[in-house]
């Protein structure tokens, strides 16, 4: 069934917001901006649960396995997605624990800005401190390629993550962006 369920609008132009509102769409969640700014390394996670290694081309089926697993599929990344981050990002981790990769991170880098774009850690493994890794290398990545400023988004809602990223120095920017949502069906 590949039927469009839905059209999505991510942004905050205020003129198209208006206009996406008039025709129908609303407001369905909110995104937050975080940033940690310098060049300090956070204290290294007090455990290793997974072992850590740079991204393969041949990882391109369990990770799209897992993007399915850990996020909703409004964020669902594309294989070419993939594909053109394993060959871009300037930082990309999978961490593989019982055999098999269980998360991943994904890093930009743009000039001294560093941008994270994914991180998903698979849900039976959540709370086992992998993400607290993939946060790590990915903060250690961008300062040994020169950043000192780091940017991520997160969904509102999403507290647990928030934590996370707070207590590796992340502040929130109170930037927030509404995800505009259309039910076609």
């Amino acid at each position: 069934d590949n039927q469009l369920s839905a059209l999505v609008f991510i942004g905050n132009t205020p003129w198209l917001l208006d206009e996406l509102k008039s025709r129908g769409f609303f407001t369905r969640e909110w995104l937050v901006g975080f940033e940690r700014q310098g060049t300090h390394m956070p204290e290294v996670p007090a455990q290793a649960y997974a072992d850590l290694r740079p991204v393969h081309f041949s990882d391109l089926s369990a990770l799209l396995e897992l993007d399915d697993l850990a996020f909703e599929h409004i964020w669902h990344k594309s294989a070419s997605s993939f594909n053109e981050a394993m060959a871009r990002a300037a930082s990309f981790t999978v961490a593989v624990a019982e055999g098999r990769i269980v998360a991943y991170q994904w890093c930009e880098l743009y000039d001294k800005h560093a941008h994270l774009t994914r991180l998903a850690v698979h849900p039976e493994f959540q709370g086992r401190g992998i993400g607290a890794q993939l946060l790590y290398q990915t903060i250690a990545d961008a300062i040994n390629l020169g950043a000192d400023l780091i940017t991520l988004n997160t969904q509102e809602t999403n507290q647990r993550s928030q934590l996370l990223y707070e207590r590796y120095g992340f502040v929130n920017t109170r930037q927030r962006m509404p995800v505009l949502w259309l039910n076609l069906i």
